[in-house]
């Protein structure tokens, strides 16, 4: 399957690289020449992209694709890519997301910082941000030996399957003083529910 066009609009890392590794794969299953490798990647680059291959074209066209692919990315990912990546992954909480939306945009923002974020670390902050209801059932069973993050997530969305619909949206109340662990799911009072 041929590379999508590159149009350089979107700056993000994940773009960048995912065309960059579609276009180096298509370039080898086709084995194409190195000397023509540049050139046959220009022809998939529009608008911005383009627009900066046509300014550095002399640099470009006479230097080897890995060249043409760090200049790439050097140009179109963001150099503080990572720093802001990571600020935005430690802020995000559960809020009003559901627990899917919430559990997919963490796992993004992980993925593109694999040296800042372990898959361990990213299971305890997910946990952590989750609505306090869902997260104060997670937190008082017993750990799931060897859990992976499909099973995390899916237990968390259970959970949220016996709140009433709209209960991230409720109100901004503060979770309320337990204490101590409880067992079973979350029960409600009737005015919650309302």
């Amino acid at each position: 399957m041929k590379p999508s066009e590159f149009d350089g609009k979107t700056r993000d890392a994940r773009i960048v690289d995912t065309w960059l590794l579609r276009m180096t794969n298509y370039l080898t299953l086709t084995k194409t020449e190195e000397t023509d490798k540049v050139g046959f990647a220009m022809s998939y680059l529009t608008s911005d992209a383009l627009d900066w291959y046509m300014a550095n074209q002399t640099t470009l066209a006479t230097g080897t694709f890995g060249e043409f692919k760090t200049l790439l990315r050097d140009h179109f990912v963001p150099q503080n890519y990572k720093s802001t990546t990571y600020s935005q992954y430690k802020v995000l909480k559960q809020g009003s997301l559901s627990v899917s939306e919430y559990s997919g945009k963490m796992k993004s923002l992980a993925d593109q910082i694999p040296e800042l974020v372990t898959p361990a670390t990213r299971d305890i902050d997910f946990v952590e941000g989750l609505f306090h209801d869902i997260k104060r059932f997670i937190v008082s069973q017993p750990p799931v030996k060897n859990e992976t993050w499909t099973e995390l997530v899916g237990r968390a969305l259970r959970l949220e399957e016996t709140l009433p619909r709209g209960y991230q949206h409720a109100s901004n109340r503060s979770p309320p003083m337990s204490s101590g662990p409880r067992r079973g799911p979350p029960q409600f009072t009737q005015s919650d529910r309302s």
